[in-house]
């Protein structure tokens, strides 16, 4: 079996997080597939971003001056234009978790400039086409302040990725299961998979579904002999994220799960090959 590699928020590790630099440095790699978060902007845009905010981890503001985390929240991406957005660097300051990145200025990208770019860029090199596995970034308490409601938000991403003829080559994530059973039901998506945190059941997660997923994504720590048996027995996929070390690798490869979401994809093709 052909374990998946998944470049979480494009290579992390290597490149600022969810920029199109980033997206295509992990496709070069060889990852078999590009892991990214979406938001929701104030002109209704899909847009690359972890948060719906710009995080003070990595963002300048439009005058190039550090974003407090006090104030960080302030710079609400739901209240703004795409216009104003890209205003705000998010590739010159270093990550204190990730010391190897290299730095350059960026902006968060659409996602449709994500896929024309990746898309284009695969193409260009004669590689192999990649899989998108896209999470919704949806929280039920956050509806009207950083986000709209969720059945809109899957509304609004559907109709960008029915724009482009990926032929299957992308998933929908989410820790919502309102925005998982939405997909399902109202827009007949099957390659949908359950993010599971640290603190949930994988079972329980399952149980509030309203149909099998296709694919289980817990947190790699979860991940047990007993729930990739489980899953396997359901055909139901594990990739567990985000594994960066090793030693992690070696041992959820050797319990035979599915794929592996990571910032360090360069680790993981070392370790496979």
């Amino acid at each position: 079996m052909q374990i998946e590699i998944h470049g979480h928020r494009g290579c992390r590790g290597y490149m600022p997080e969810n920029t199109i630099a980033g997206f295509l440095h992990a496709v070069e790699l060889g990852v078999t597939a590009i892991e990214l978060d979406v938001v929701v902007t104030g002109c209704e845009k899909i847009l690359v971003s972890h948060e719906p905010w710009m995080n003070h981890q990595f963002f300048l503001d439009d005058r190039g001056n550090p974003i407090t985390e006090y104030e960080q929240k302030q710079f609400n991406i739901f209240k703004m234009s795409y216009a104003d957005i890209v205003k705000y660097n998010c590739g010159a300051k270093q990550h204190h978790r990730f010391p190897e990145q290299i730095l350059f200025p960026a902006y968060k990208p659409l996602l449709k400039d994500v896929l024309l770019a990746v898309e284009y860029f695969t193409s260009f090199k004669k590689l192999k086409p990649v899989h998108y596995n896209i999470e919704i970034k949806s929280v039920e308490e956050d509806v009207g302040l950083f986000q709209p409601p969720h059945n809109l938000f899957c509304d609004i991403l559907m109709e960008e990725l029915n724009c482009f003829k990926l032929n299957g080559r992308y998933n929908l994530q989410s820790f919502d299961v309102r925005v998982l059973n939405y997909l399902h039901k109202q827009h007949k998506q099957n390659a949908l998979a359950v993010l599971v945190d640290e603190k949930e059941n994988y079972l329980s997660k399952f149980q509030a579904c309203s149909f099998k997923p296709q694919t289980c994504s817990p947190y790699y720590k979860l991940v047990s002999n007993e729930i990739v048996a489980y899953c396997h027995s359901q055909n139901i996929k594990v990739i567990p994220w985000t594994v960066n070390e090793l030693s992690d690798m070696e041992r959820l490869t050797a319990m035979g799960v599915d794929g592996i979401i990571t910032d360090y994809p360069k680790r993981l093709i070392k370790l496979l090959n």
